[in-house]
């Protein structure tokens, strides 16, 4: 058995919401409510970003971007820590330690009116 040390998730979308409307439904459908907050932080560093306000099963929940020209928008989730020690250096073994399921996050964001996924074979943040 695959001993996962790690969760992670990136999904890319378009949506013409604001940054605080989008994030609104997706703590509500995502995340079982909540707020994101941070408006002012520089959680990514130029782009305008919020994050959850609590954490969901001990992981970070940060939505980026904005409804300009295109309306691009990245929602990360990832892990705090890696669970059970650090994640092994060998390819083969950090990847079996890390779990991705931006798929299924894809699925979740797909319920909420005005979110239109993006390619996701392109690279992440």
């Amino acid at each position: 058995m695959t001993d996962i040390r790690f969760l992670q998730a990136y999904v890319d979308f378009v949506s013409p919401l604001p940054l605080t409307d989008i994030a609104s439904r997706i703590a509500e459908v995502c995340f079982g409510g909540g707020e994101f907050v941070g408006q002012d932080e520089g959680i990514w560093d130029e782009i305008p970003a919020l994050r959850l306000n609590r954490s969901v099963l001990g992981l970070d929940v940060v939505l980026g971007g904005g409804p300009g020209t295109d309306g691009g928008y990245t929602l990360e989730v990832s892990s705090k820590d890696s669970l059970g020690g650090p994640l092994p250096t060998d390819s083969e073994g950090s990847k079996a330690a890390i779990c991705d399921f931006s798929s299924y996050l894809a699925v979740l964001l797909q319920q909420i009116p005005g979110v239109e996924l993006r390619d996701q074979s392109a690279p992440q943040r």
